[in-house]
């Protein structure tokens, strides 16, 4: 199956995946990353092998990626498991590009891309994060679905969901993408929906049993007070993270072209915007979840590749637009318009407004990981960050 899926790798249309590659390869010598969640996986494998007493690495539990983390992390280190992260994130853009071609989107390298060398994902695919593995995992489940493997499928979404939790709500929802566009059966989805939850389930009995089964205590914020989840600074962490994440100059740019669309009222076929429909049911969905807790703006990535299956029928027919998108992407990892400080460093209660140029979350995130790019457990890492 490796083998397989290599071959698939190298075949002529699929070459220009070799540009993240190269893109991607210089950040995997920079440590495990600017996150104490990476650090905190490291131990939660390290104690769940060798005690078998599971300590989640934080809510609601990420066993599959603790897992799989350790014993990579045993064979080579920190270049390993972020080796380990660009290998999920080709199966990702490569289950991406296939779902494309099968669903006949227009220009699916320009999309594929655009994935790819976002600012987000380009980091999430070089660190020790569970991100990647989650989409990797789901976009191979897809693969299979689209070589009629429900079985394989199944297994593949639960490794997923078993990496985030939340990602069972994509699952659903791909499922029902599938079978809008006449790709499975009813029957189909229902067996690998089936196959998923039980190797789900089992995944989810450690932190189950760490919560003493009280199963709502996995789903509570492990950040801030009360004050911290007021209404106001709930919905303005919302907003401002949402806006971080896209950029100013490509939400300002989308806003300008679907208006332009408007305006011009583009017929859209019917299948195409059933395929919309569904696609924006994604979007709102994990935007809904975001809204619930808006920390990390790296959340937002599930939504990144179905958000651009709705840009690619939108604009199927003017590509200079996607080739726009996709530039203001990549150069959103350099540099970026700021517009909001903190008062405090994501404990924020308040924050000073103005307009000016900041490095990029590509640019910011390096000279982080330069600070504990030594760091070998949490210990050292909190060190370093608080001198």
């Amino acid at each position: 199956m490796v083998f397989s899926s290599i071959q698939n790798f190298l075949k002529k249309n699929n070459r220009f995946l070799l540009i993240p590659v190269f893109l991607y390869l210089p950040f995997i010598f920079l440590g495990y990353g600017a996150d104490s969640d990476s650090f905190e996986t490291l131990r939660t494998g390290t104690t769940f092998i060798r005690n078998f007493d599971y300590i989640p690495s934080r809510n609601p539990g990420y066993l599959v990626f603790e897992v799989i983390t350790f014993f990579v992390n045993l064979v080579g280190g920190s270049i390993a498991t972020n080796l380990t992260a660009i290998f999920m994130s080709l199966i990702c853009l490569q289950g991406f590009y296939q779902l494309c071609k099968t669903l006949a989107i227009p220009n699916p390298k320009l999309l594929v891309l655009s994935v790819a060398l976002h600012p987000y994902y380009w980091v999430a695919s070089t660190t020790t994060m569970d991100y990647v593995f989650a989409l990797g995992f789901l976009f191979l489940g897809i693969s299979f679905l689209l070589r009629k493997k429900e079985i394989y499928a199944g297994v593949a979404f639960s490794l997923a969901i078993g990496c985030r939790l939340t990602t069972v709500l994509l699952v659903i929802l791909a499922l029902i993408l599938f079978i809008v566009a006449r790709i499975i059966s009813l029957k189909g989805a229902a067996i690998s929906f089936l196959i998923a939850c039980i190797f789900a389930v089992i995944f989810y009995l450690p932190p189950l049993d760490f919560v003493k089964w009280r199963w709502w205590r996995i789903f509570k914020p492990v950040m801030g007070g009360s004050e911290y989840w007021s209404l106001i600074l709930r919905v303005g962490r919302f907003v401002y993270k949402n806006i971080v994440f896209w950029s100013v100059p490509v939400l300002l740019f989308l806003f300008v072209v679907v208006v332009h669309l408007l305006i011009k009222k583009v017929h859209i076929e019917n299948s195409f915007f059933k395929l919309i429909v569904v696609n924006f049911m994604i979007f709102l969905t994990y935007e809904g979840l975001f809204f619930f807790a808006p920390l990390d703006p790296s959340y937002l990535l599930v939504v990144l590749p179905f958000s651009l299956i709705i840009i690619g029928i939108l604009f199927q027919n003017q590509r200079k637009i996607l080739i726009a998108l996709l530039s203001l992407v990549f150069i959103s990892n350099f540099i970026v318009p700021g517009f909001a400080r903190p008062d405090v460093e994501n404990f924020a209660t308040g924050a000073s407004y103005g307009l000016w140029l900041e490095p990029g979350y590509l640019v910011e995130t390096t000279r982080e990981r330069m600070k504990v790019i030594d760091c070998m457990d949490l210990n050292c890492y909190e060190n370093k960050i608080q001198n």
